[in-house]
């Protein structure tokens, strides 16, 4: 992970990953993972998801 990545971001990541690796699981035509986070805007300083 890198020092600025979300934890949620490695989390998906490293889950994809996993569920990928594995043929049966994987969508030939196309997919996509996501999950939800939060982190402050660097601008505003407010979070957000």
């Amino acid at each position: 992970m890198k020092p600025t990545q979300n934890p949620a971001v490695a989390d998906l990541i490293a889950r994809s990953n996993r569920l990928g690796a594995d043929k049966r699981n994987t969508n030939y035509a196309g997919g996509n993972t996501s999950a939800k986070g939060s982190e402050t805007d660097p601008v505003t300083g407010e979070p957000v998801e």
